[in-house]
């Protein structure tokens, strides 16, 4: 399974799920991703960035360049296949190559 990304301010930070999964979280970078989506939808941006912060810090989350879809939730092995495959591909249902 790959990692999501979350876009904040024009950067995009990539969630390292073997960074923050364990047997007994097993979903925990999804879970990560639906907190800072939650943070944005109730404005509570202190929290984002402190989140932000101590994830560099920590190394479960990774400032990354590729950006895909919509700014909010991206995987990294669709861009890596599109790269592979040439960006001129026919997408799949969620838009992506």
């Amino acid at each position: 399974m790959s990692n999501p990304i979350y876009t904040y301010r024009g950067k995009n930070y990539e969630i390292l799920r073997e960074e923050v999964e364990s047997p007994s979280q097993p979903n925990r970078a999804e879970g990560l991703l639906r907190d800072f989506l939650h943070c944005e939808s109730v404005g509570d941006w202190r929290t984002i960035s402190n989140r932000i912060t101590n994830g560099l810090l920590f190394g479960w989350l990774k400032e990354v360049d590729y950006v895909l879809g919509d700014g909010k939730t991206h995987y990294k092995d669709k861009w890596e296949r599109g790269k592979k495959e040439g960006f001129n591909k026919e997408v799949d249902e969620e838009g992506f190559w």
